[in-house]
């Protein structure tokens, strides 16, 4: 009380340093300030890990906009009149950018899709390579690799796609004593996967407004420029959640709009992902953009962790403005080329072939031969290197068993959901599609996780995130 008696409980109080600290915050928040202040690391890492909990529990999305249920609509009313349908995808995930109504949508109608992986300046060119093989060999789609930004190849090899669709309309009309016209193309994905950037490339100049952000389109736009009719519609997004890693998916490449989500648990999402990409498909990610950009890898370290650890080498401890500069680097290509998602199979693959230097038609007495002068080279025996030779001896069991063989040449490989890499299709499994993928095994939503992240005695364990959309 102060000298006329009146309370002062509940305004403020002084610590040790005498600063200021509000008792209108929680217990938790009052020991986080004073643990900071104090610089008791173990303590604070701790209470890091408890700041992080209080947010998750408030990681809700609102992602369905009206504008955009109302383009849905028109949009599968459009789609009648429309001869190729461009479906554009983010090259960094694939799958996540792939509306699951798609292929009821384009059923029974008279138009060619063509899917463009947009945004491949940023992924590693094994993994676009590998996703154009799964949809033009599995799946019968044919597809092309673009840049919305600089163009290039990619947009001259759609353009011409679509000029062949479109002449192919032409003659069936001049047979039938019809006038020519130009041909319509729909450009159709989630938001900020490039749909505009891509039109303003084919008309060969700006059209349509285009920024790299979700909801810069509200409504459907026609353009017309020679030979071409252009329709841009806006970012189209599922009213009913596939699985949590596909919002969280999405949030990381910006393809939800910023207000709602949290930055800083998302930017931990990325670091969470890119370690278990990392770790199952090396040229999918490359880890050392953290030490390039910032002087800091991440280790062992989970997500959380990292950030914390991040904002006090760089940032003045301030996690928010470490989280929100992970995401810009990443969205940006500064931390480099990354796909966090890998397609569900690899068809026609003959890497087991190459690692014993041997043809897919090869007999199993060129498989002997082989091993045995590989195994002279590259056994560790004989100084070689050890993971090295773990590759042979994996490509040896395929090759050299008729049974293993013969799903490896008809399927190539499938992804396993419970380990997390490659592998030959097992007697009897079904081949796995995206949604199997994005589901993962068992039933219900998946959750990110990282690992254990220790020092000294405190600990910081990574919780489920779910984001609620």
């Amino acid at each position: 009380r102060d000298g006329r008696g009146r309370a002062l409980v509940g305004r403020s109080f002084c610590d040790s340093r005498g600063g200021a600290v509000g008792l209108s915050m929680s217990k938790k928040d009052r020991r986080y300030k004073l643990a900071k202040r104090g610089q008791n690391e173990d303590e604070l890492l701790l209470t890091v890990a408890e700041q992080f909990r209080r947010r998750e529990g408030q990681a809700s999305i609102s992602w369905y906009p009206g504008h955009i249920a109302k383009a849905e609509k028109a949009l599968q009313n459009v789609l009648s009149r429309v001869d190729v349908v461009v479906e554009v995808r983010d090259a960094r995930i694939p799958a996540s950018t792939t509306h699951p109504m798609v292929d009821a949508w384009l059923k029974n109608r008279n138009c060619k899709r063509i899917v463009a992986l947009n945004k491949v300046d940023m992924t590693p060119r094994s993994a676009v390579s590998m996703w154009e093989a799964y949809l033009g060999n599995t799946l019968k789609i044919p597809s092309v690799l673009v840049n919305g930004k600089t163009g290039g190849k990619g947009i001259d090899l759609l353009k011409r796609e679509i000029l062949k669709a479109g002449k192919e309309i032409n003659d069936r009309r001049k047979a039938r004593g019809m006038m020519p016209r130009n041909v319509r193309v729909a450009a159709i994905g989630f938001p900020n996967v490039g749909k505009s950037g891509i039109l303003n490339r084919l008309a060969g100049q700006a059209k349509v407004k285009s920024a790299n952000k979700a909801g810069v389109t509200k409504h459907m736009q026609w353009v017309r420029v020679e030979g071409f009719d252009l329709l841009d519609s806006p970012g189209i997004i599922p009213a009913k959640l596939v699985s949590q890693e596909v919002a969280v998916h999405l949030a990381i490449c910006d393809d939800i709009g910023e207000a709602s989500y949290d930055k800083t648990l998302v930017a931990a999402a990325l670091v969470d992902e890119m370690r278990k990409v990392h770790a199952s498909m090396r040229s999918f990610c490359d880890m050392n953009g953290f030490v390039k950009r910032y002087g800091l890898g991440v280790g062992e370290w989970s997500g959380e962790e990292y950030i914390f650890r991040l904002a006090q080498h760089k940032f003045f401890g301030l996690e928010d403005i470490a989280g929100e500069r992970i995401l810009d680097d990443w969205r940006k290509g500064r931390l480099g080329a990354t796909t966090l998602e890998p397609p569900p199979t690899i068809p026609y693959h003959t890497g087991y072939y190459r690692a014993l230097g041997l043809r897919p038609n090869c007999t199993s007495a060129d498989v002997k031969d082989a091993y045995r002068a590989t195994a002279r080279r590259m056994h560790p025996d004989m100084g070689g290197d050890v993971d090295q030779w773990q590759k042979v001896l994996t490509a040896y069991k395929v090759i050299n068993t008729p049974e293993i063989r013969q799903r490896y040449d008809a399927h190539g490989l499938v992804w396993d959901l419970k380990n997390g890499n490659y592998r030959v299709l097992k007697e009897g499994e079904k081949i796995p599609g995206m949604r199997e993928v994005l589901d993962g095994p068992g039933a219900g939503p998946r959750y990110l996780t990282g690992s254990n992240a220790v020092r000294g005695d405190a600990k910081v364990r990574k919780g489920k995130i779910q984001l609620l959309l």
